[in-house]
């Protein structure tokens, strides 16, 4: 869930009316669901998304990208310090500037298409699984970035 102080401040900039209608919404799915805090309450009150997706993301230079996530919050993350060199895939891509640029937004997530693993499914297939990161993880470190 985006952090509650990206909640706040655009609830705080809605006209009062507006705010009225959405506590009202959010009380509401308080009471349909308990076990949600009240910023999320709120926030899904405001059309804000429960769970973060990679909305856009873009290169800008050496292993940092800017990414826009679908709640509307966005910043940049430096790779060099959310990627670890000990395991395989991800020294691939820091080892390799022009890899690292071959990312996409798949379906809400930050992938690398050309980076990965072969894989046998349950059949005893063999297939080929690309290298991707966890979009909440990627949100909680823009977030703490730009905290």
């Amino acid at each position: 869930m985006p952090q509650p102080s990206y909640i706040h401040n655009r609830l705080n900039n809605l006209p009062a009316e507006q705010q009225v209608t959405i506590l009202r919404r959010a009380l509401d799915l308080q009471k349909e669901n308990p076990r949600f805090q009240p910023d999320d309450c709120i926030g899904l009150a405001m059309g804000i998304p429960l769970f973060p997706k990679v909305k856009q993301a873009h290169y800008i230079d050496n292993h940092r990208l800017a990414i826009r996530f679908n709640s509307g919050e966005s910043g940049e993350l430096d790779f060099r310090q959310l990627l670890d060199s000990s395991r395989e895939l991800e020294r691939q891509l820091l080892e390799n500037e022009t890899l690292f640029r071959q990312f996409e937004v798949q379906e809400g997530t930050l992938v690398w298409p050309s980076v990965g693993r072969h894989i046998k499914n349950f059949e005893g297939k063999t297939q080929f699984h690309p290298f991707d990161i966890d979009p909440a993880l990627l949100y909680e470190y823009v977030m703490a970035l730009a905290a």
